[in-house]
């Protein structure tokens, strides 16, 4: 999260460290939904086959 720019850190000695106002701003920005993203599809399930087990697995 630091890499991408979402959180601004300080750095004591060699460290990277979060600041309190760092992270209630984050915390913010979560909750105004800034980082949400739009579902990238449904969910593959599982077919089972007439035993019940699913396919290419042992029971």
């Amino acid at each position: 999260m630091r890499q991408r720019g979402w959180l601004e850190t300080v750095n004591m000695m060699g460290r990277p460290y979060v600041t309190a106002a760092a992270a209630r701003e984050f915390e913010r920005r979560v909750a105004a939904g800034e980082f949400s993203k739009p579902p990238s599809g449904a969910a593959r399930k599982n077919r089972l086959s007439a035993t019940g087990a699913a396919k290419g697995g042992q029971s």
